[in-house]
């Protein structure tokens, strides 16, 4: 039975604009486990408390323009945060636009350069589903 997710690979064009978001927007601290020369594509791996999110620079098949405005109406990966209101305001202060919740519970959502979609949702907010 599946119990956790190791990693999410997330797709991008140019790896340093995407560091530049993930890292210094997101905060993400980057992970040294990365085998650099067996993969032919320059990558970063990324730490999301015990998880990863694996940044690939590779051509993207997915538009980033006419995506859903709601990023929760596409695919996108949901982040546990202790401070929603904290991440709301560094995200004003680096001008990085986010969509909040229409189910109004306490998520908001952020594209990253890429148009890929991330979720972000209080640690102690009840899970939407549950596996047992």
């Amino acid at each position: 039975y599946l119990k956790d997710i190791e990693y999410v690979g997330v797709l991008c064009k140019d790896l340093d604009k995407s560091l530049e978001f993930y890292c210094n927007v997101l905060g993400l601290k980057t992970c040294d486990l990365r085998p650099d020369k067996s993969l032919p594509f320059r990558g970063v791996w990324l730490w999301v408390g015990e998880q990863m999110i694996h940044l690939m620079e590779l051509e993207n098949p997915d538009p980033v323009h006419g995506r859903p405005s709601n990023g929760g109406r596409d695919r996108h990966m949901c982040l546990h945060i202790k401070n929603l209101d904290g991440l709301k305001t560094i995200l004003k202060t680096k001008g990085v636009s986010y969509t909040e919740s229409m189910s109004l519970k306490p998520q908001l959502f952020i594209r990253d350069p890429d148009g890929n979609c991330l979720e972000f949702q209080p640690l102690d907010m009840e899970p939407s589903c549950r596996v047992e």
